[in-house]
């Protein structure tokens, strides 16, 4: 039990960084762009 809420944690924090990421990539090309 304590694992599975455990890697389901990881796997929130992990989409987070990823969206983080992804966000900023595409703000930069849109900087890059203008």
């Amino acid at each position: 039990m304590d694992t599975f809420n455990n890697s389901e944690f990881v796997i929130s924090v992990n989409v987070q960084s990823k969206s983080r990421i992804l966000a900023f990539i595409v703000t930069t090309a849109f900087l890059e762009v203008l």
